[in-house]
């Protein structure tokens, strides 16, 4: 189990307003999700994030 971070702590919430929507359209297109999440990776990597 990972030790719960303490201290100051910071929460990050992200979504893409009509995703389901845009998901239904547009399948093929959706890989811009994982290249948000990867992204985010990159920059959460250096802090130590706790994921879920």
């Amino acid at each position: 189990m990972v030790a719960l971070p303490s201290g100051i702590v910071s929460f990050l919430f992200t979504g893409i307003e009509g995703s389901t929507w845009l998901w239904e359209e547009f399948p093929e297109a959706m890989h811009v999700i994982g290249a948000l999440d990867e992204l985010l990776h990159h920059f959460q990597i250096g802090h130590s994030p706790v994921l879920s």
